[in-house]
């Protein structure tokens, strides 16, 4: 049995991120996949019931944790009124560019200005791109804050990739 795989990969030129698909073929035997899997050996026929819970824990802490983009579209176009989007990026990458409605508020601050934030809203951070670690750290900080948001699945640079709405605001003094 052959396998293929589609592989994305991501290149950064400048300050913009830009994601290119390449397609890698990888052949793989049924009974090597069986054995081998992304991270480690192990045999995924053997699962102990503990790790079983595990795996359903991490996609249902994933359900519970993440949002995705076109939800965050219907909050753009005035279909969802529940939403407060929060660009966790610096203010001068906010200024030039951001999901429209969005507050920009840098992980450095969130600690100081997470009184200031809706507790009748459902809270949607995101920044850079899926793979930046700002959004989940701005989480991580506001669940321990009692405040329990969740993560946009994509980030400021595939939303700009497909096309959605944007929004720019001058900072202060023209910069």
């Amino acid at each position: 049995m052959l396998l293929f795989f589609m592989d994305y990969k991501t290149r950064t030129e400048g300050h913009t991120n830009r994601r290119f698909r390449a397609l890698r073929v990888i052949r793989i035997k049924y009974d090597d996949m069986k054995t081998k899997e992304r991270g480690g050996n192990m045999d995924i026929e053997r699962l102990t019931p503990a790790q079983k819970k595990r795996v359903i824990d991490h996609f249902e802490t994933m359900i519970l944790a993440e949002i995705d983009s076109n939800s965050v579209l219907s909050q753009v176009k005035g279909e969802r009124k529940d939403l407060l989007l929060i660009d966790v990026r610096d203010p001068k990458s906010f200024a030039d560019g951001h999901v429209p409605g969005a507050v920009n508020l840098p992980l450095a601050e969130v600690e100081n200005k997470f009184r200031q934030l809706p507790k009748d809203k459902l809270l949607v951070v995101y920044c850079w791109s899926a793979e930046c670690l700002l959004a989940p750290r701005a989480a991580l900080k506001m669940t321990q804050l009692e405040l329990f948001p969740k993560i946009m699945r994509t980030g400021w640079s595939e939303w700009v990739a497909t096309k959605k709405p944007v929004e720019r605001k001058e900072m202060f003094g023209g910069k």
